[in-house]
């Protein structure tokens, strides 16, 4: 019987450090997508007008996509040169702004 708790107890002991394990990684990401969002907009005129709009800066926290994107330096460096991939973009982000349902607004 006590294996059987002990058992129990390991396993309910492994499930709460895989959730706060989950959470310190979604918390990290976090952060760096913000510290990246940052950096790029004192870089970046153009991404900080797109930033500046807080539909925009909703999605940058949100979509994982987008975060993708924003987080591959040479794609970032790529856009500021290519004015095409660059309204790509910004479409892309605002497309996803408008189109996000009303109850997560």
């Amino acid at each position: 019987m006590s294996f059987v708790i002990e058992l129990l107890v390991e396993f309910i002991a492994e499930l709460f450090s895989y959730k706060s394990a989950g959470r310190v990684d979604r918390y990290r990401r976090r952060s760096k997508i913000k510290s990246r969002i940052k950096k790029l907009a004192k870089e970046y005129e153009w991404f900080d007008r797109l930033n500046q709009n807080p539909e925009n800066h909703k999605v940058f926290l949100e979509n994982v996509a987008i975060q993708a994107l924003i987080l591959d330096t040479d794609y970032m460096r790529s856009i500021d040169l290519n004015l095409s991939e660059r309204a790509r973009f910004e479409h892309k982000v605002e497309d996803r702004a408008t189109s996000r349902p009303e109850e997560d607004v």
